[in-house]
Formats: structure tokens, sequence, C-alpha cells
């Protein structure tokens, strides 16, 4: 094995090939939207979101006589669909990923980790430009936001241009600062809007009100000035406002500014001083927290949570801020 994870190497006609790669990638946070039904744009949805190194997905992907697909339930049909896309032998087994529809972009890493692993097998080694046309456009990954596809290819925060798609996307990307947390609740709850039931939601919207467009670009204008000046405090608040924008404008389909079931862990959490936004239509809450702090926040919100009956985990994070890639996992 090599320092890039590659563990099964063959020579072909005095070329190397790889035989066998393990990639790896993190999940998404949703953040909100800051462009929401922008007709004359023709922008129908534009997001923002940090990538979190837990929870994981982690494919690996190896040349063999008999191709087929491992992985569980669902997990197997995306995969598949992938598969399918690309003239590539091989047998590809899913190790890691968090649960689909609970608010990690679990479909998007999985989909552009395998994509990432069959090309590097057909010796292609694709850049982060390219990672970003394929998710958008080879595998569809764009009905609701663009933030998944965009933060596989680079990691970080980003905001993104929004749905529909252009061709040539040019992504805003920033690093999360390596001394915060991303503080992560996963409740036992039912999971978040999804498929045909999303796709109808997100196409009989009307545009929002001029006091929601303000607070959707207000919002995202606070969390970028925070993210450049590395001022949490200030990041925060613009998350909240984003959040808030995006939970009203779309409380008729949650039942609230977050969702019914994760507004009393929400505004217990508020009560200890700790904001928690909803990524996606959940049920994954999170916060930021400095690096010295999070435990303590972590261990808050579990208490919460138990106290209010709900069996929940907790996971503390580093940021991710690079993108999907090879592993020696």
């Amino acid at each position: 094995m090599n320092n890039y994870g590659i563990p099964l190497l063959a020579w072909n006609g005095g070329a190397l090939t790889v035989r066998r790669v393990v990639i790896e990638a993190g999940s998404r946070l949703h953040a909100g939207f800051h462009l929401v039904k922008e007709t004359l744009y023709n922008i129908e949805y534009a997001g923002a979101g940090f990538y979190s190194e837990q929870p994981r997905v982690v494919v690996e992907a190896s040349e063999c006589g008999d191709p087929h697909v491992q992985a569980p339930g669902e997990f197997h049909r995306i995969i598949s669909r992938v598969v399918g896309k690309l003239p590539v032998r091989a047998c590809v087994t899913l190790r890691e990923a968090p649960p689909l529809h609970h608010g990690y972009g679990a479909t998007t890493q999985v989909s552009l980790a395998t994509y990432h692993a069959l090309s590097l097998l057909a010796g292609r080694d694709p850049t982060p430009d390219e990672l970003v046309k394929a998710g958008l456009h080879l595998l569809g990954r764009q009905e609701a936001s663009t933030v998944g596809t965009i933060l596989y290819a680079h990691g970080g925060f980003t905001v993104a241009p929004g749905v529909p798609a252009p061709r040539n996307p040019s992504p805003m990307i920033l690093p999360i600062p390596e001394d915060w947390r991303l503080v992560i609740v996963q409740p036992e709850l039912r999971r978040g809007l999804h498929g045909a039931r999303e796709s109808e939601v997100l196409g009989n919207r009307t545009p929002p009100t001029e006091r929601t467009r303000f607070m959707l670009s207000r919002g995202v204008h606070l969390l970028l000035v925070g993210m450049i000046r590395r001022d949490l405090n200030l990041a925060l608040d613009g998350l909240r406002l984003m959040q808030t924008a995006t939970g009203r404008y779309f409380s008729e389909a949650q039942g609230g500014t977050f969702r019914r079931d994760l507004a009393r862990l929400v505004d217990e959490a508020q009560r200890d001083g700790i904001f928690l936004a909803q990524s996606s239509w959940g049920p994954t809450l999170y916060t930021i927290a400095p690096s010295d702090s999070a435990d303590s926040d972590a261990k808050t919100l579990h208490l919460i949570a138990s106290l209010i009956g709900l069996k929940a985990r907790v996971i503390i994070s580093k940021p991710r801020n690079r993108g999907g890639g090879l592993t020696e996992s």
C-alpha cells in the first residue's frame, strides 16, 4: 500500500494501472437558502453549507471478473445507477455512509465517491471542476441544491450558485477555521422529505415575500463576513437568520420554522444558549462551537435530548476543508 491509498497495482504494457481504490468523503450540512424562486434570473434554489469530517462516506472499488455492488438497501440502487453510467467493470463496496435522507446529503456523497473511484480505475483522475460537472450534469445531483456536489469536490464552506446549475459553475469556497467544531445532533426520528414528495414541495412554492428575501440575503451576508473574519458569533448570527427565513418559507411543509418534531429540542437548546440549525429537511441538527467548548455543548445537547425523551446521537466533528479523495482506510 502506498501513501495514496492504492494497495493493489499492476503493470500493463509498461503503464501503471490502478486495480483497487478506496475513496473517503465527508457529510454535507445545509445552512439554508440565500436565493429562492428568483424567476427574473432563472434561479430556483441557491443554498449554502458546510463540509464535515463526520459522518464519513467510504467507498471501495476494484477490478473484478464478476462485477457487483455490495451496499445495504437503497444505497445499492444509488451505487448501481452510477456504475451503469460508466464503462468500467468493477466490484463496488460501500464501507461507511450516514443514513439516507437525514440531512447529510448522503445520496450525493455516495454517488460522487462511486464516480470518483470508478474514474480512477478507468485511468482518469478527475479535477474538482470535473467532479462538480459530473455531479450536477451526469449524475443529476441538482434538483434541490448544488451544495453537496460542490462540497464533495472542494470541501470547506460554500455559497452555491443554485439550480438549475450553470454548465461551468465557478463556486465560492471558503475554508472553515480549523479550531471550529461542528456539533451534530442526529435524533432517532423519521427521515426528511425526499423523492416525489420533496419534488412536489419544491415545485409548488411561490416566490418569497420581500421580508423573507431580505432575511435570506442579510443572513448569507453576515455568515460570509463571519467566515472571512473568523468571527464565530457573527457567522452564527448569519446562519440563524438564514435558518429562520428558510424555515418560515417551508413552514407549511414541515410544520413550523423547524420540523415539528424537532422544535422542542431546538427551543430547549436555545434556552441553554445553544443555537441549532436544521440541515435540509432534518432530522439532523447542528451548531458550530470553538474546539475548547464543543465537548460541553455536546454534553448539554445530549442531556436535553434525554430529558425531553428523545433518543439522539451527538457527534463532534472537525470541519473537512478538502473534498472527497483517496484514503488508506
